[in-house]
Order: structure tokens, then sequence, then C-alpha cells
């Protein structure tokens, strides 16, 4: 499905947000933003704390989701959809935020679960592996490595199907089976990194090399973008950046900043079959 390129908007929000103006629309209040981990999350101190947080000192009702961040995608949706049902109950529908494989999770939700539809006005993905990442493809690929971290995962308390189910093979497989709505109005934060200092500096090198693609250092940048959802494209963003509010000096943007511009952007998105009214 076609997407439209929003980055413009985002920057001029993004700008707000910084200078300590807040985009936020004022109908903001009007909804309940349930905010979902990425891979590994739970082990992560202060983790997607910035994104709740600023919500929450805006006057908006925020919540975790609290998924296993080392299971598989399906585990996952059902959790969420037991958790907008939950938001959802008292009449305000539900805007979604989720970074890294917490908004593959929100998209397989909606997909297996239609009902839940009704209930959410908009869902923000933030550098998430909607098309899939190399990464987890080139370590299922070997099996002696896929064992390895697999065992690892179990220790954590989850599987190793949470590597898998970000393979390419199997979000085409789970694409073809699940499509995603396609009137669910969606934003797409999509970014690359190419900068020495990234922590994920290694694995972006990777992807450059083996496949000549753009990167935040997890994700290449064109997988990152769900089709049929507003889109935007940020440079010199890494995958920690939009996770954790980094030291000032060190870091070029702000998550807690990124995700306030991001929702502010995510309440103007409509469905695909309303964008020409959005124009």
């Amino acid at each position: 499905a076609p997407t439209r390129d929003v980055t413009k908007g985002f920057d001029a929000a993004y700008a707000a947000t910084k200078a300590g103006t807040s985009p936020l629309p004022d109908n903001a209040s009007d909804f309940n933003y349930l905010v979902v981990p990425g891979f590994l999350g739970e082990n992560l101190p202060t983790y997607m704390d910035p994104h709740v947080n600023r919500l929450r000192e805006r006057g908006l009702s925020a919540e975790h989701v609290g998924i296993e961040t080392e299971a598989g995608v399906e585990h996952n949706a059902k959790i969420i959809r037991d958790a907008i049902l939950e938001a959802a109950s008292g009449g305000k529908k539900v805007v979604l935020l989720g970074h890294s494989k917490g908004g593959v999770d929100i998209t397989a939700a909606l997909s297996l679960y239609p009902e839940l539809k009704e209930h959410v006005r908009a869902v923000a993905t933030m550098q998430s592996p909607f098309g899939g990442t190399p990464l987890a493809s080139d370590v299922n690929g070997v099996g002696p490595l896929r064992w390895l971290v697999g065992n690892l995962l179990e220790r954590l308390g989850g599987s190793g199907e949470s590597v898998r189910d970000l393979t390419y093979e199997q979000r085409q497989k789970f694409l073809a089976e699940h499509p995603y709505p396609s009137d669910i109005p969606t934003i797409s934060l999509a970014s690359s990194e190419e900068g020495m200092a990234s922590v994920f500096h290694t694995t972006n090198s990777y992807m450059a090399d083996r496949y000549g693609w753009a990167s935040d250092g997890v994700v290449p940048t064109q997988d990152q973008i769900v089709p049929g959802s507003d889109v935007v494209l940020v440079k010199g963003l890494d995958h920690a950046e939009a996770g954790i509010n980094g030291p000032g000096p060190l870091v070029n943007h702000k998550a807690s900043d990124l995700a306030e511009a991001l929702i502010a952007m995510a309440l103007q998105t409509r469905a695909p079959g309303r964008l020409a009214d959005a124009a």
C-alpha cells in the first residue's frame, strides 16, 4: 500500500517539543495511551520510561503493556489484545506506541484480532522490523548460533521464537496469512545512523557491507516502514536512542521528545482510505 511522507510535519513538532512547547493537539486527552517495549526490554533499566513519563507529564493516561519481551510475536499479541480491551473499557479509544519488536507485536495483535480495530485511534511504530531484519535471518540461518541464542533466551524466560519471528521468511509468512488492516491510522518512524559513536556501529557496518542497506544498527530503514502508513524519516538516530534518554551531549535525539512529537503526528493520521481528505 502507498505511504505518505510526513517528515516535514514531524520535524516541526519535534522542534517545538525540544523548545519546551508541546505539539500535542487539544483532543489528546480524549484517548488512552499504551506503550509497548521491544526485544529484551525487560532487561534494560529505564527503557521506554521516558515515553510514558512524558505523556503523563502532559496530563495524559499512559501505561506500559507488560509483554514478555523475549517471547514470540503471537504470544505478545494476546497480551496486547487484553490490554487494549481493558484500556478501552471506559469508552475511550486507544493510541498504541511501540518501539522495535513492540511495534511488530502491536500490528500482529491488530491483524490477529480484528475486533480490536474499533477501539484504536492510531498506531505509532518506532524503528520496528515490520518487514524483518537480516540480523534475525542470519542468526536463525546458522545452526549453532541459532541454538546459542535460543538457549540464552530460554534462560531469560523467553524463546527462540522471538528471533525467528523477525526473520524475513517468517514475516512474509505471517503477513501473507494475517495482513495488517489497511484502515487503521498508522505512522512509522524509520531511521538510519552511520556515526562511529553509535553502540550499533558494528552491526550497522555489517548490514551496509553485506547488503548495501542503511539501517539504525538493528533494522534496515526500509523494513521499518509499515505499508500504507504515514512515514517519518530521521537521520542520525540509532536503535538505542529512540528507546532510552541518553546523556545529553552524547546523543543526537531525546527519546521523550521523539515520542511526544510522533504521538502528535499520530493524532493527525487518518486511515489510508481518507488520505485525500487529510491532504
